[in-house]
């Protein structure tokens, strides 16, 4: 997947993904989300709609690997919360899964609008998001928390002894 493909910004409500740099913004703060919620977010926003599986999100959030069930409703949670009285945005659909119910927005002028699912999947069949993590800002080998805004990094609040 080329860079090019990505688009700049996904926007819903007063959210906004920024794929390319794997975060999030509400009203237009960084808002804290691990790597894995942000997968998860990624493929439900992408899904125009539709309804995802629980097989489905665990693969493109954990591509290869064998997980619990509950490491994914702990996703879930987790966003729900950072989406505050938004949460309805994300519907459990009883018996089939997940689903994303926002007016999604891409920010591509000009070009063909990619969506979040391009972001996930990539060109290939294969899910891209686990292995092109890049590493977070205060974490070694690119585990924890998203990355820190530059602001959090000069103030030195990155890291450990938050």
């Amino acid at each position: 997947m080329t860079q090019e493909s990505v688009p700049f910004a996904i926007e819903f409500g007063h959210f906004k993904l920024l794929p390319r740099r794997r975060e999030l913004l509400a009203d237009g703060q960084p808002v804290e989300l691990g790597g894995r919620a942000f997968d998860v977010l990624m493929a439900l926003v992408g899904a125009h709609g539709n309804v995802l599986s629980k097989d489905e999100l665990m693969s493109l959030a954990w591509p290869g690997r064998v997980i619990e069930e509950s490491a994914l409703q702990v996703q879930i949670s987790t966003l729900r919360k950072v989406l505050g009285t938004h949460r309805d945005l994300i519907k459990t659909i009883a018996g089939r899964g997940y689903q994303f119910t926002g007016d999604v927005r891409d920010d591509m002028p000009g070009q063909r609008s990619a969506t979040a699912q391009d972001v996930v999947l990539g060109d290939g069949a294969e899910p891209q998001l686990a292995s092109a993590r890049p590493a977070l800002a205060g974490s070694p080998g690119g585990r924890g928390r998203a990355r820190a805004g530059p602001d959090r990094i000069r103030a030195g609040r990155c890291g450990r002894g938050r």
